[in-house]
């Protein structure tokens, strides 16, 4: 996603560099006598500020779609640090060697995790829900 938006934004940068030709066929055309090469310029200048529009609002969608794409990536892998931080602690806290009292904290904890993986079940549906609406969007400007 991100290489299309580096694509689009070199086109757009080629196209407003063009704006100096555009700008001298102007001044060239302004010095004939004649109103048939005005009038083709003139064309011309509408036509190249539709593209330049185009490019502009093409290159805004994508970098809000590059924008939010890296939201969910960064997410994505905050929540797999997450789980696995989570799975070392579950298996130090698995441990049932030591005195009853380290048992009995290591239980405490283990109640304590609890609301934690009902509360990851909860976030990984909301993630499921907001990746199927990225989806929808990207399909829908695709």
């Amino acid at each position: 996603m991100a290489m299309v938006l580096n694509l689009f934004q070199a086109l757009m940068a080629d196209c407003i560099a063009r704006r100096e030709h555009l700008e001298r066929l102007e001044e060239k055309a302004a010095h004939v006598n004649d109103a048939h090469p005005q009038s083709r310029v003139l064309d011309l200048r509408s036509r190249y500020s539709a593209v330049t529009s185009a490019m502009k609002d093409i290159v805004a969608k994508l970098d809000g779609q590059v924008g939010v794409h890296e939201d969910y990536r960064k997410a994505y892998i905050g929540c797999l640090d997450w789980m696995a931080n989570t799975r070392h602690r579950l298996q130090r806290l698995s441990d049932f060697s030591g005195d009853c009292r380290t048992l009995q904290d290591r239980l405490q904890q283990l109640k304590v995790g609890q609301s934690f993986f009902y509360r990851f079940h909860l976030i990984n549906e909301k993630l499921k829900i907001g990746y199927l609406l990225c989806f929808l969007i990207f399909a829908k400007h695709a």
